[in-house]
């Protein structure tokens, strides 16, 4: 017998253990092969993702139930390589008038020309915003069936420099409705689009507007719930200084009652 036959007749004899170990060999690879291309797809989304979040920002500065001044972007600016861009954002629910269709949980964000320097343009030139327009993202025109020239409202809750919950806070007209005009829908991959400081897989519901108009359509709350709180103290004092006197009025009278 020689070698080769010898070789033969192993494998004929053998044939099931060796086609066995050759499929395990077959299906150890695909797995092995499937899960560095899954894993490398998956990389390649979330850092995808990461990008339409954040574009080029690096840093956040966030206060959540305080305001800080607009200008203090440019005081904190280190040199010509360092871009700080101040936004004011707040939560809305969105409306189109005559339909059924409604997104909650909207980014209302005010935004000026240097926030583009941290968004991911494929443009030369930013896009431009008047008063009472808005960009907005494509899952938020998808959900409201909304395209350029379309009219929408948003319901606000207004800021306040004071908890909702706080006594000295003002119980009433805590919303505003704005009515806006979709001036661009926004690309996917583009305009910061998806603009978020909170990971999600989930992309949000973003509407742009400009800075210098919602700081006007905000300043009303605070305004109010300031002399609302002025209010409150100068009807505290006053109060304060009536029963005093009632008081002093009612111990005279009942020592002119004892001296009797």
């Amino acid at each position: 017998m020689t070698r080769g036959r010898l070789i033969f007749n192993s494998l004929t004899h053998h044939a099931r253990s060796h086609v066995g170990t050759l499929l395990g060999a077959i299906v150890a690879s695909a797995v092995l092969t499937g899960s560095l291309v899954v894993g490398d797809s998956v990389k390649k989304t979330l850092q995808n993702q990461a990008q339409q979040r954040l574009g080029h920002i690096q840093a956040a500065l966030v206060q959540h139930d305080r305001f800080f001044r607009a200008d203090l972007a440019n005081a904190i600016a280190l040199d010509d390589k360092t871009h700080f861009a101040p936004i004011l954002k707040l939560n809305a629910a969105g409306y189109v008038t005559d339909t059924k269709k409604r997104a909650n949980q909207i980014q209302l964000i005010g935004i000026d020309d240097s926030f583009w320097k941290q968004a991911l343009l494929k443009t030369i030139r930013p896009p431009i915003l008047k008063d009472g327009e808005a960009l907005i993202n494509p899952r938020l025109a998808a959900q409201l069936g909304l395209k350029a020239g379309d009219e929408f409202r948003l319901r606000i809750a207004k800021p306040s420099v004071l908890p909702r919950d706080a006594p000295l806070s003002v119980a009433e007209d805590l919303t505003a409705r704005l009515t806006l005009t979709v001036a661009k829908v926004t690309g996917v991959n583009s305009e910061l689009a998806n603009f978020s400081l909170r990971p999600g897989a989930v992309p949000p519901f973003n509407v742009f507007v400009p800075l210098a108009w919602l700081q006007k359509k905000s300043r009303t709350a605070r305004t109010r719930q300031r002399d609302a709180r002025e209010q409150y103290n100068t009807d505290s004092r006053t109060g304060s200084i009536g029963q005093c006197r009632a008081e002093k009025k009612l111990a005279h009278r009942g020592c002119g009652v004892g001296a009797d």
